[in-house]
């Protein structure tokens, strides 16, 4: 756009400084927006392709002069305006340039002559959120163990809900993880932590609370007992005694297959 650009060096929160160059960096700013303002109303002038742009408005107007039975040649040509206008307007956005850039130098030198003030409120700053940060993280582990132990108990206490699964308490266990004791991930497979971390292991649980399949399987009893068939999860129980054997494993569900072996 005619090369003209007002680029402003940017600061942090002015509350850093002293009065003086708060005064400096707000009179910098102000020049700024008078350019941008000055820029946005004259656009259509400033752009590298105004008389194109001009050109294809005139012949628009025309058209729909035609069409409306007015006269096309009535009014200044839009190309006439802009030919005009662009001498003093790109004048003026270029002054406008010349004073963000004087204010922004001035401004410039007073943030570096406070730099080494600002440096020090930064160190004191960064050293408190630290220790916050620390603390933050020590309560947030401290809670994490304390909601894998839960998430424990409530494994062993879901499995025993199962017919035929009745598993050993696995003792502490600080880590949480989902109702099939793997870490909570995403999709991509990494794992996720916090807020992402319990509504995946909570939607694990919703999982594992629907309903398993206790098909009819068929068992043979080691006692010489006829060939016949009952549920899964009494087979399993019997299996898990040596008291019978399955005629057809391909029949028994993963789940209780792992229990009756």
């Amino acid at each position: 756009m005619a090369d003209i650009y007002a680029d402003a060096t940017r600061f942090p929160d002015s509350k850093y400084f002293s009065p003086a160059t708060r005064k400096l960096i707000k009179a910098r700013d102000e020049a700024h927006s008078r350019f941008v303002d000055f820029e946005s109303d004259n656009y259509g002038v400033l752009r590298d392709d105004y008389r194109r742009v001009a050109e294809a408005a005139d012949e628009r107007a025309a058209r729909e002069a035609i069409k409306d039975g007015r006269d096309p040649l009535a009014g200044e040509p839009q190309v006439d305006r802009v030919d005009r206008l662009r001498p003093r307007v790109l004048g003026a956005a270029r002054e406008l340039v010349t004073e963000v850039k004087r204010a922004d130098v001035a401004a410039v030198r007073a943030v570096k002559g406070e730099a080494v003030n600002v440096l020090a409120a930064a160190e004191a700053e960064s050293t408190a959120a630290g220790e916050r940060y620390i603390a933050a993280w020590n309560a947030m582990q401290a809670a994490r163990e304390e909601y894998g132990r839960a998430l424990n108990l409530r494994t062993w206490a879901l499995a025993w809900t199962i017919p035929g699964v009745s598993p050993d308490f696995a003792g502490q266990v600080d880590m949480p993880h989902t109702a099939f004791g793997r870490r909570a991930q995403d999709i991509d497979g990494r794992d996720v932590w916090g807020a992402a971390e319990v509504a995946k292991i909570e939607e694990s649980f919703a999982q594992a609370a629907e309903p398993l399949p206790d098909p009819m399987v068929e068992v043979r009893r080691t006692d010489g007992s006829p060939v016949g068939r009952m549920k899964a999860s009494h087979a399993a129980h019997f299996i898990s005694r040596d008291e019978a054997e399955l005629v057809h494993p391909e029949e028994m569900p993963d789940y209780l297959m792992r229990s009756a072996t």
